[in-house]
């Protein structure tokens, strides 16, 4: 029977010395992931504490977009529809992206009047 390892080596990418861990930073709503060794994560650390120290945490979370909730305001509306037009068989449930694609195609018109 064949038998294979597969070893991962992490290698620094500032020195090219063995690397101990992969960090993840963001700066300027650009995301970066950096392997670095001890040693090097020390030193990053330290040039970061007193940013760290004086920033306020967030939440990686995106807001919900407007559509999302103009959808939800309206499923009352589109359910309705939805079971008169045939798309639905019963009032409850979730609205499939379907349903929500053929209400908004057939009052594509009245919402632009």
């Amino acid at each position: 029977m064949l038998k294979k390892t597969q070893v991962t080596e992490l290698i620094d990418d500032i020195d090219g010395t063995p690397a101990i861990t992969s960090v993840n930073f963001s700066v300027g709503g650009t995301q970066y992931v950096i392997d670095l060794s001890e040693e090097n994560l020390d030193e990053f650390q330290v040039v970061l504490a007193p940013y760290i120290k004086h920033g306020r945490r967030t939440t990686t979370r995106k807001p919900r977009s407007a559509a999302g909730r103009a959808k939800r305001q309206n499923a009352a509306e589109i359910r309705a529809w939805g079971i008169e037009k045939g798309y639905l068989k019963s009032a409850r449930g979730r609205l499939g992206t379907t349903v929500i694609a053929a209400y908004e195609a057939a009052h594509q018109n009245t919402d632009a009047q």
